[in-house]
């Protein structure tokens, strides 16, 4: 198992939490994103690899 960190972002894009995710491969780690994804701004990093950036809302279910 990789160990990944995903990582919520406020204003000026500081970090403001974060979720330690134990996954398989990127891919498994990208499905399990979702399941955090609140319309924040995110970004999923794999020890000093970023794998992905979200930006604010990509998930946001009933965002206007």
């Amino acid at each position: 198992m990789l160990s990944y960190r995903l990582y919520f972002l406020g204003r000026e894009g500081r970090i403001t939490s974060a979720v330690e995710l134990e996954c398989s491969s990127d891919e498994e780690a990208l499905e399990a994103v979702e399941a955090h994804a609140d319309g924040r701004p995110m970004e999923l990093w794999q020890q000093a690899r970023k794998v992905r950036e979200f930006a604010a809302q990509k998930f946001a279910v009933g965002v206007r």
